[in-house]
């Protein structure tokens, strides 16, 4: 509202009087209002959301004297609300308008032109709260500070100052201040523990004209978090400068003290000027220091006019920066290829926020605002299209809300309904069955969950490091012959993509691809952490990967930790390993302790390593069978692969469950449902005993059996189905051909690597790819350490990651060989530098899904 006239002058005896009056008037309102009544009529958190409502120039600079948000005029000098309007000293008065609960910062209402009213912007101080911006902008800010950081805010800091979904229009920053200044168009500092989010700067520039300032398009010096946000603004360095360094979107990004990192965000404005000593330019981040990160991020190098996106690095963390042309940059398809992890879930609900706007193929990538965000959300849709009564699964975030709904009737528990509302497009079953709102029949109800895709986690953001699924699931959930590839559990307690399968709960048709699964928690295995009496896993299976145990008295295994259901017609290839030597472990190829449970024609050949802890019990197929009802019937371990003499490592409490151990030869000789191993393998799993259900393939002399699933109905299981091709495809020969289908990766010219490879693939008893790599440097004549990096379908993982050794080559024309396990599919090698992303040596393919010239 606008300012209230001011009232006019007085004499000094009219002056008295005139406040005399007034005083009285006053203390009558507020006896007959009583203790409470408020000191203004205006509500500026109309939404009730805890911010304090700003719709106009005054009210953003009278933010500099609430630095904390909270709406209570603090001991800074300077402009109040231009009614006088404040909280004052009593928060119980709640006089801003918020909830009870407090103001904790401010939000836009509409777009902001500082040009008419404050011409010569003075940095806001050190803000500690909230600054949403709602997708609004601000245009005319001018700054030229001295002494001072430069910046619409001077600075922020600790983990409550946050700005996010906000734009500057053509901002002009300048900073000659020297001596740890810094200058960003939109904060010079952010301190530890601060977040800027979905946030940019479109045109105008930030100058530096000192030594010893870090200047940045967006921030100049950073050790806060920084996602999803960009820069178009020019960074400018007036003089030969030392100690400067700037950077496209960041000067300074530095990890100590804070986060320190960036992800998911671009600089494409001109970086320009000339430095001195201990002087980095570069199109993103000028210096990268004590384990600052970046992370899917980029620059034009075209814009820019800079080569490297990173200038300088000292002991720094992962670094994910490329510098790429202006045409890849302004020409995506949606979050693929260059944005692939761009999808972030910042609101922290487990569920992508759809934050990005693509354009056509002549624009950069946008930032779409929070309401455009709440649109991209899927719409409401049947969710059980097949209406068998298990409800759709197509996304990693429709994978997690299972964890609010266990029992898989669609009507999930108050703590998660608005999560799980969101991963299925704002659909729920309600408390009413008879709805049938999530597309289940109305007769029946929802009775679960059914996977419609192969899934794969990502290598970043949400749903890297998968939190098992906890509580005990007691409903259906049948994968439909889909995979799920790249899941990274780290737990220290039950571990597995589901941590606790309850009495009644039914896992079937799936296939874990590569998991890894670490922690000391009592059960541990890639698919479930604890199979109860009544839990049941049917045709299922773990191929590669690893479950690792570092906690005494654990029990750990490819498949399940704790087996006391039943498993039937299920397999695992996953290496099984104690780290640290615990003692009391229980190790198994496909169950770590079987306590009471069953296992049917099912098998295991992964290696088993149990350390020299005390008490630790291993086997190839069960690690420890304890109790008289614990039974093991035609099932298998592979005790060459498993590395141990025997499959199972200890029987007690009365078990004489047994198993018999086969060498590979034997495992992978097989006959069909006959002979000594197979004879009894064509189970009945759907309760109908007129005939068994034919789940296998068993391939040829060179093969494991493997699962066949029943994908479309129609009541034939063929390999066909389950993978998309034969079980059994004989490899080709082994290829090499650059990826002709992104020549950008393969520019530099002046370095070579070549490869030749071996090739097993997945259904001749799992992916192996043995490939032998030759480098050729180009006769660089510097000593370099190289790094080898493997694609793994999403992104590149050093061989570190992959619990492999590295090569060091120092010289050209050495070579290395590796084992890999991976999808020969998507093998793609990568040659770096230690320095990361600096120097990008080459890169091979032994196969690929590139189609050959």
């Amino acid at each position: 509202p606008p300012p209230p006239p001011p009232p006019p002058r007085l004499a000094g005896a009219q002056f008295g009087l005139y406040a005399g009056l007034l005083l009285a008037a006053v203390l009558m309102l507020l006896l007959a209002a009583g203790p409470a009544a408020a000191q203004g009529t205006v509500d500026y958190d109309t939404d009730d959301d805890g911010l304090i409502e700003i719709a106009n120039a005054a009210q953003l600079n009278a933010v500099r004297v609430d630095l904390n948000g909270d709406g209570m005029r603090g001991t800074v000098t300077g402009p109040m609300w231009l009614n006088n309007y404040t909280n004052a000293f009593d928060a119980a008065l709640n006089d801003m308008g918020c909830p009870a609960s407090g103001c904790t910062g401010y939000e836009l209402q509409a777009n902001l032109d500082l040009s008419t009213d404050y011409p010569a912007w003075t940095p806001i101080g050190n803000y500690t709260a909230t600054f949403e911006g709602n997708g609004h902008t601000i245009s005319g800010l001018s700054v030229t500070a001295s002494s001072d950081n430069a910046g619409l805010f001077e600075n922020i800091s600790t983990a409550n100052g946050v700005i996010r979904n906000v734009g500057l229009i053509n901002p002009a920053v300048s900073a000659s201040g020297a001596g740890g200044v810094s200058a960003g168009a939109l904060v010079g500092t952010a301190g530890a523990g601060s977040r800027i989010d979905a946030s940019y700067v479109s045109g105008g520039s930030v100058t530096a004209s000192n030594d010893s300032i870090d200047v940045g398009g967006l921030v100049g010096h950073s050790r806060g978090s920084i996602r999803a946000s960009y820069s178009t603004a020019q960074v400018i360095v007036s003089g030969t400068r030392d100690n400067v360094y700037a950077g496209g979107l960041v000067g300074w990004l530095r990890g100590t003290g804070g986060n320190g990192d960036l992800t998911a965000s671009y600089a494409a404005g001109a970086v320009t000027g000339s430095g001195g000593t201990a002087t980095q330019f570069a199109g993103l981040a000028g210096q990268v220091s004590q384990n600052g990160s970046i992370a899917s991020s980029y620059c034009d190098r075209q814009i820019t006019t800079r080569t490297n996106c990173v200038g300088g690095t000292v002991s720094p963390g992962s670094i994910s920066a490329a510098a790429v042309a202006t045409s890849d940059l302004q020409t995506p398809t949606g979050y693929t290829g260059l944005y692939s992890h761009w999808n972030l879930d910042l609101d922290a609900d487990k569920v992508p926020d759809y934050l990005w706007n693509f354009g056509s193929s002549a624009a950069y990538p946008t930032l779409t605002t929070p309401e455009q965000r709440a649109a991209a959300l899927p719409a409401a849709a049947d969710y059980d299209a097949d209406d068998d009564g298990l409800i759709d699964i197509r996304t990693a975030a429709q994978l997690n809300a299972i964890r609010w709904d266990l029992d898989g009737d669609g009507d999930p528990a108050s703590g998660g309904a608005t999560a799980y509302s969101t991963a299925f497009g704002g659909r729920t079953h309600t408390a009413d069955a008879t709805t049938g709102l999530m597309g289940c029949p109305a007769a029946d109800g929802c009775t679960g969950y059914e996977l419609t895709a192969d899934l794969t986690f990502p290598a970043t953001g949400a749903f890297f490091s998968w939190a098992p699924i906890a509580g005990a699931f007691t409903a259906a959930f049948d994968g439909k012959g889909h995979s799920l590839r790249g899941l990274n559990i780290s737990s220290d307690t039950l571990g597995g993509l589901f941590a606790n399968l309850g009495s009644g709960g039914v896992i079937r048709n799936v296939g874990l691809l590569n998991p890894v699964m670490a922690g000391a928690g009592a059960n541990l295995g890639a698919l479930v952490g604890l199979i109860q009496a009544g839990g049941q896993v049917d045709t299922s299976y773990v191929a590669g990967g690893r479950v690792t145990a570092s906690g005494a008295d654990a029990r750990a295994g490819g498949l399940a930790g704790q087996n006391s259901g039943r498993i039937r017609a299920s397999y695992s290839t996953a290496a099984v390993t104690a780290i640290g030597n615990p003692a009391g472990l229980r190790l198994g190829g496909l169950v770590g302790y079987g306590l009471g449970g069953e296992i049917v024609a099912s098998y295991a050949a992964g290696p088993v390593t149990p350390g020299a802890g005390t008490g630790v019990h291993a086997g190839g197929l069960v690690g420890r069978s304890d109790g008289s009802s614990e039974t093991i019937t035609d099932s298998y371990c592979d005790i060459e692969a498993a590395g141990l003499s025997g499959c199972i490592g200890a029987r007690v409490g009365g078990s004489t469950a047994t198993a018999a151990g086969y060498g590979t030869g034997d495992l992978q000789s097989p006959t069909g449902y006959a002979g000594t191993l197979y004879a009894n393998w064509n189970i009945d799993l759907d309760g109908d005993p007129a005939a068994g259900d034919d789940p296998w393939d068993f391939g040829t002399a060179r093969n494991y059996p493997l699962l066949k699933i029943d994908k479309d109905g129609d009541g034939r299981a063929t390999c066909e189905e389950f993978s998309g091709q034969p079980c059994y495809q004989e490899p080709g020969p082994p290829a090499y051909h650059p990826a002709h289908d992104h020549p950008e990766i393969y520019r530099n010219g002046r370095y070579a690597m070549s490869v030749s490879c071996a090739v097993r693939n997945r259904w001749q008893g799992g992916a192996l790819t043995t490939a032998a790599l030759t480098f050729d440097l180009g006769h660089y004549t510097r000593p370099l350490t190289l790094v080898l990096s493997l694609w793994d379908g999403d992104v590149f993982r050093t061989l570190q990651s992959q619990g492999l050794p590295t090569p060091q080559l120092r010289r050209e024309g050495q070579t290395a060989t590796v084992q890999i396990a991976t999808d020969p599919e998507q093998t793609r090698f990568r040659l770096d530098s230690e320095y990361g992303l600096n120097l990008v040596l080459g890169y091979a393919d032994c196969r690929t899904d590139d189609p050959v010239d």
